[in-house]
């Protein structure tokens, strides 16, 4: 040990002094976005709050290892030890790590490296951030504890191999695990404790990503607020907890590579806001059991995808859409268990295949916004599986003039038209004597309380025998 290291009791408990060894100060903690609770819905009819800033703290400020892409995350790694006699969980104790002083004390570019060979939990009670990387290696599983006001920023990521478990205990709701730039990889994780935060940020080096790639169960009771990317293409589920849930930013992306079984679930409300761009493709079947809230771009782009959960943030459905727009292609299935709900936006069928919404129970309503169907020269169809409300919003529809071809509503159980506008358009002029057969519903359904918008040449429309909604030239 380096001479002149003084042992003192201060208050029951040794501090150790010396100048390899000098505690730092708890950050300041200020959030990056606004809890998910403080959020006001669209559907209410308010404006979702502005997000809070989000970027380098007065107490925690960024260096030049977060201005630019710094070294590999194992690269000048200070290896975690946890062996000093006095305090041998503290990160901030030097004699703790092989390098003498903690990861980025000395100034130096430098990266946290956890591994099996000293199996030792940590707790994270202060430090300079942020440090180039965080890596769970070769089997470490031991827990670090990331004290109240931390923010353990990493300016390449943070990385835990498949043989190892990143075990993770945030003290309070003002935790943080964070990610400026890089890339960061997650197998098998369990973030524990309170409601902090799993922080994504692109916007100091224009990149950071987020995989989530295990193949055992992983859980987190901290949110994943997402200001870059997150890849989601786990084989077994992740689970949040306790409320926790997914935010995806503006400018944020979430892409999803579908999987025949539940890849993301949550226990206590929780739920995905996407106010950024969230995309989904499988040739499987897919669940994510956790309800879906879009206000930024979601595309469907083929498989079959399932929101099975609710929530009061998503006004009970399974899926709602406020200023968003969710497209659907590729004959995408979209399952929305406990219904689909539509306050604005745009919900588009983005192509000439035939596109379906389900659900086992609830209805698809919708309330404001516009619903389209196919491309400007090709017709599309979608399919309900379920009843139909429209209590507001815009339906719009193509007819080829030439031939009794058009854009197709199926829906399989009742079709109730209870306000809004149907808009029809069509392809050249109308020729006089053809019939369009533009949407389908079970026994029962009618009702005429929109306003309608028809192209020249249309002299009649109504309900048929048949549940047809008929146009007449």
């Amino acid at each position: 040990m380096l001479a002149g290291l003084v042992r003192l009791f201060r208050g029951g408990r040794r501090e150790r002094r010396g100048p390899l060894v000098r505690r730092a100060q708890p950050q300041a903690f200020q959030p990056r976005v606004r809890s998910f609770e403080d959020r006001v819905l669209l559907s209410a009819g308010l404006p979702l709050a502005a997000p809070l800033p989000h970027g380098p703290t007065q107490t925690s400020p960024l260096t030049n290892r977060a201005q630019a892409q710094g070294p590999d995350i194992q690269s000048a790694g200070d290896e975690w030890y946890g062996t000093d006699p006095l305090d041998p969980t503290l990160w901030t104790v030097g004699d703790n790590w092989s390098l003498g002083h903690y990861p980025g004390e000395t100034g130096h570019e430098e990266s946290a490296v956890f591994n099996v060979k000293y199996n030792n939990p940590c707790e994270v009670d202060g430090g300079a951030f942020p440090i180039v990387g965080l890596s769970w290696n070769q089997g470490y599983t031991a827990q670090i504890a990331i004290d109240d006001g931390i923010q353990l920023q990493t300016s390449s990521g943070f990385v835990s191999d498949s043989s190892s478990v990143a075990n993770v205990n945030f003290a309070t709701v003002n935790t943080q695990l964070a990610a400026l730039g890089g890339t960061s990889t997650l197998y098998e994780f369990h973030f524990s404790g309170h409601k902090g935060e799993v922080y994504i940020d692109k916007s100091i080096q224009g990149t950071a990503t987020l995989t989530l790639n295990g193949t055992f169960g992983s859980t987190s009771t901290a949110q994943f607020d997402i200001y870059g990317n997150l890849v989601v293409q786990n084989a077994a589920t992740v689970t949040f907890q306790s409320g926790a849930g997914i935010y995806v930013a503006s400018g944020g992306q979430m892409t999803v590579s579908g999987i025949t079984g539940t890849m993301l679930a949550e226990t206590g409300g929780g739920f995905i806001e996407n106010g950024g761009t969230f995309s989904f493709s499988s040739t499987g079947a897919t669940t994510i059991a956790m309800p879906f809230l879009d206000n930024g771009t979601a595309t469907l782009s083929g498989g079959l995808l399932t929101f099975s959960q609710s929530c009061a943030m998503t006004n009970g459905y399974s899926y709602m859409m406020g200023a968003g727009t969710t497209v659907l292609e590729n004959s995408t299935v979209l399952t929305a268990s406990a219904g689909y709900y539509q306050t604005a936006g745009l919900l588009s069928i983005a192509d000439t295949n035939v596109a379906e919404i389900k659900c086992s129970s609830g209805s698809v309503e919708i309330d404001g916004g516009k619903v389209q169907k196919g491309t400007a020269t090709g017709f599309g169809q979608l399919d309900i599986g379920a009843n139909f409300t429209l209590n507001g919003g815009e339906l719009d529809m193509k007819i080829d003039g030439n031939f009794a071809s058009s854009d197709f509503l199926s829906v399989n159980g009742l079709v109730n038209i209870n306000s809004g506008k149907l808009v029809v358009t069509s392809i050249g002029a109308v020729t006089v004597g053809l019939k369009w057969k533009i949407i389908e519903g079970a026994a029962g359904s009618g009702g005429n309380g929109w306003t309608t918008t028809f192209p020249a040449g249309i002299i009649g429309s109504s309900w048929d025998a048949q549940n047809f909604y008929e146009l007449d030239s």
